[in-house]
């Protein structure tokens, strides 16, 4: 057995763990960037709905006004 095999082998021993860590830490990256594009379409929605809840309300009180102006 060469020097270089026992090195190879023993890299490989102590890269896996860090390996596997890294690819959990990769996983949870992209888990996290998933769920913040979700966070900003579901508060673009919220806003979305605001928006037209304030515009019925202005259509409302519009109606209302020019209703009591006749």
């Amino acid at each position: 057995m060469k020097y270089t095999d026992l090195c190879s082998g023993y890299t490989g021993v102590f890269l896996n763990p860090f390996s596997s860590l890294l690819n959990e830490i990769n996983k949870f990256k992209r888990e996290s960037e998933i769920i913040d594009v979700e966070y900003e379409d579901l508060s673009d929605q919220i806003n979305d709905q605001s928006e037209i809840e304030s515009n019925k309300q202005l259509l409302i009180a519009q109606y209302y006004a020019d209703t009591d102006n006749k």
